[in-house]
This record gives C-alpha cells, structure tokens and sequence, in this order.
C-alpha cells in the first residue's frame, strides 16, 4: 500500500524558529483510508493506531486486525516502546466491547477493569503503559505487572494516574485533598511480599507525563485564579520545579 504523508506548512515563522508542520496519515487507495482520531503511539515512534486503523513506518496505513472470533476490530490504547504489546479493546461489529491485550504471548480477553486513557491526547501527553510492556496504569490509578500483581495506588483518596515511565517503576498523577491538589508521583520498588510503593507529592499541581528515567515529572501548577494563571511546571522528583509560563 502506497502511503501519501501530506505534510502541512504553518505560513509564519517565529523568530529564529522553524516552520511548523502537521504531518496527515492516508493512503492512496480508492476509496482513501484516513485515520480520523489517534488512540495510541509506540514510544520509538514507529506505530500509530486509531479507531481501527494502524500505521506503521514499515507498512503504512491499513485497517487494524480483525478477530475473526468475536467478529470485530481491535481499538489499541497503550502499547510498549516499540508496540509490539498493548492493551485495549475489541468492538465487535454487533456492538458492545470488551478489554483484550496482545503480545509475543497471543492475543486474548482480560478480566481487569480497566478504562485506558489514550496516549497520544496532545493536550495532555500521557504514557499508560511502561516501555517494557510489563505495568499498566489506568485513570483509577490500579498498578498492574504481567505476573498479575495488582494495587490501587489511590489508597481509596480521589485522584488519578496519568503516566508511567519506561521500567514501569514511576507512576505520575495527581492526588486530592479538601481545597488543594497534589501533584503526585508513585515510586515503585521491590519488596519481599510485592513492589514497595512510596508517595511524593508537590502542592497545587497536577502532573501528565513522565520522562523515560521517571527523574522528572510534567503538568502544571495551578497560581489561582482559574486557567490563565496556570504555569507549566517541570518537577525533579522528590526536589525542586521549573516553571514556564507563555510570557
């Protein structure tokens, strides 16, 4: 398959800074697939997956796998670096859906209840899945490796997790206490019963995504005031943030 990347130009440069651009992925078939909405990208780069769609740097644009079995598509929302596991769902063509996940191991049904965030949101960059394909963390914060551990990070406190670094030992989000948030990071170690989890916390903030290390946390810090007094803030875990503002 033949894929055309239509690569957008922005008309006005800023500064020194170069032209941005928008890349489109379609293909040239009649009639053209287009993917419409990305749920999913690989941390190299080299997968995108959409509402049944798949892209790949090697093949191109094409409908994802179908599964003959439950007679519908699979939709992917978190993968591992290089895509080759992820988590999702299946929506059968007579309606309803199910979680499934894939890997080296086969394809199959899951029984966790999970509700996976995309993972290319724009706004918000969030990681759901670590880099090795072993933990995954949804919105409720629930931690889970392959050998079926699982644990709510949360503790039964409002809150959510939002992104997990590569090993899967880093766990970003935010926690809720009366009147203020605490932007919150879960730091995960071995312990002789199960993974040891210690909470750190940085106040008035909210945090998105993580670098691959877990050493640093993204998001924002909330000045008060509404939306336009929030400051991006980059967090060293467990020491002191950077902010950037617009100005």
């Amino acid at each position: 398959m033949r894929v055309l990347l239509a690569c957008v130009c922005a008309s006005m440069s800023y500064g020194a800074e170069p032209p941005a651009s928008i890349t489109y992925l379609r293909s040239s078939d009649n009639p053209p697939l287009t993917m419409v909405t990305a749920l999913g990208m690989s941390g190299d780069g080299q997968c995108v997956f959409g509402q049944s769609m798949i892209w790949t740097a090697a093949t191109g644009l094409r409908p994802t796998e179908f599964s003959p079995g439950q007679n519908g598509y699979f939709n992917w929302y978190a993968l591992s670096f290089d895509g080759s596991i992820r988590f999702g769902e299946i929506v059968p063509l007579a309606g309803g859906s199910s979680w499934t996940w894939s890997g080296p191991w086969g394809t199959g049904a899951t029984s966790w209840p999970f509700f996976f965030s995309p993972a290319t949101d724009v706004s918000v960059p969030r990681r759901t899945l670590a880099g090795n394909g072993m933990r995954v963390i949804d919105r409720s914060a629930f931690f889970v490796d392959r050998s079926g551990f699982k644990q709510n990070l949360l503790q039964g406190n409002p809150g959510r997790g939002t992104a997990i670094n590569f090993d899967g030992s880093v766990v970003v989000g935010v926690t809720y206490i009366p009147g203020i948030s605490l932007g919150t990071a879960w730091i995960v170690a071995p312990g002789p019963t199960g993974p040891h989890v210690e909470m750190k916390t940085y106040p008035k903030s909210e945090f998105d995504s993580v670098s691959p290390d877990g050493a640093y946390a993204a998001g924002f810090l909330d000045a008060g005031g509404g939306d336009l007094n929030r400051r991006g803030i980059v967090w060293r875990v467990g020491a002191e943030a950077d902010f950037f503002t617009r100005h």
